[in-house]
């Protein structure tokens, strides 16, 4: 029987992680990628959960226990504080079993290069690099692809992971979907410091707006600040200067002899999810069906868990000879993973209106019942399990 034939449209980290996991079925897969071949620069991390690094070792892209590029963090601490008062600690996590680690931290440049130098070597993915996309329309009840140099490719089905702003995300779902704005700029940079055991992420909730810092080794750290437009307006502060100044005050107590990255990156920030994720033959994937805020860490991992069920989903249809692009067969992975990822998603939302309401009566109050949270290690767990597997309904 010959081989059913899938495409998959985008070169960022959904298409690429989504090429390798599905190439491991029977199926034929295309990777249309446009600039695959350039060298990717960016100063932004990727955290992820234990399951998923678990899951990416059986895919060969953490070949080793110990990968250099990944940095374990064995604890998440948490701070309610502002730029003029010392940092109060209000919530730690760990496992409990101390045998693995509640993240992983990998610069995106690095995961990036190890994802395509998997491809590279893998006769079975076709990389087609200098085609854009331009439509997909049906073809003798499959699905074409056609690009702008006028090449034409026929599949059973079309994977979009191109992005919640791409022009055929956009085209594909039309008014079918929920987003709203943060108002915060994401500023992006890193530190050097001196050399410490650092393995734990940190999490500061401040008025200004939500500042993680993200180990990346002994002696670099990764900062990622959202802050609110109003303050950077207000300051008439642009990024560099803001974070040049009030972070060393904030993380005094934590590295020592400190000295800022030139690069600095930014990005508008907004909550999104699609309402539309199947047409005829094609499926929305990845980022280009759900976008949450970045201070829980969760974007890559939600992705990661989808595909682990979607990969299931077609193993099981591939092997009882089923059209992959046909409908039902992709509802059932749908029905298995909307309703979580929209539970999960709205959840986020809420424990990010908590943490970041500086009302004082409300912050007294919220302070007060974390901290008798930080002793319940029952319910801290809980919490643990459902940041590393997701919720399953």
């Amino acid at each position: 029987m010959e081989k059913q034939r899938i495409c998959i449209i985008g070169g960022g980290l959904s298409g690429l992680i989504t090429a390798i996991a599905l190439n491991r079925l029977n199926l034929s897969v295309d990777l249309f990628a446009n600039n695959f071949y350039d060298n990717y620069e960016s100063l932004r991390t990727t955290a992820i959960s234990q399951s998923n690094y678990i899951y990416l070792k059986k895919l060969n892209i953490f070949k080793s226990q110990k990968v250099k590029e990944l940095w374990p963090c064995n604890e998440m601490k948490l701070y309610g504080t502002n730029l003029n008062a010392k940092n109060e600690k209000i919530l730690n996590f760990d496992n409990s079993d101390k045998k693995n680690n509640i993240l992983y931290m990998i610069t995106n440049k690095k995961i990036i290069g190890i994802m395509k130098k998997e491809i590279k070597k893998n006769s079975k993915i076709k990389i087609i690099s200098n085609s854009k996309v331009k439509k997909i329309f049906p073809s003798e009840g499959l699905k074409l692809v056609q690009t702008y140099n006028k090449k034409k490719y026929k599949y059973n089905l079309v994977l979009l992971c191109t992005g919640k702003n791409s022009y055929l995300t956009k085209q594909f779902i039309g008014e079918n979907y929920y987003s709203h704005p943060y108002n915060e700029t994401s500023i992006t940079t890193n530190i050097n410091h001196k050399k410490t055991e650092n393995n734990v992420a940190r999490q500061f909730f401040l008025k200004e707006g939500p500042l993680a810092l993200l180990p990346i080794s002994n002696f670099k750290t990764s900062v990622v600040w959202t802050v609110k437009n109003s303050v950077l307006k207000e300051k008439n502060k642009i990024g560099s200067s803001f974070i040049k100044k009030n972070l060393p005050n904030l993380i005094e107590d934590i590295y020592k002899s400190i000295k800022f990255s030139n690069n600095i990156e930014y990005s508008d920030l907004n909550f999104y999810f699609s309402h539309k994720l199947l047409g005829d033959r094609v499926l929305l994937f990845g980022d280009a069906s759900h976008s949450i805020h970045p201070f829980a860490g969760q974007g890559f991992n939600m992705i990661i868990r989808d595909l682990k069920k979607l990969e299931q989903v077609i193993d099981k249809k591939i092997n009882l000879g089923l059209d992959v692009g046909n409908s039902p067969i992709l509802y059932e992975f749908i029905d298995e993973t909307k309703s979580s990822n929209f539970i999960y998603s709205t959840s986020i939302e809420i424990i990010k209106k908590i943490f970041t309401n500086y009302d004082p009566k409300i912050n007294s109050f919220r302070n007060y019942y974390l901290r008798k949270l930080n002793s319940n290690n029952i319910v801290k767990n809980f919490f643990v399990k459902i940041a590393d597997e997701g919720i399953n309904l």
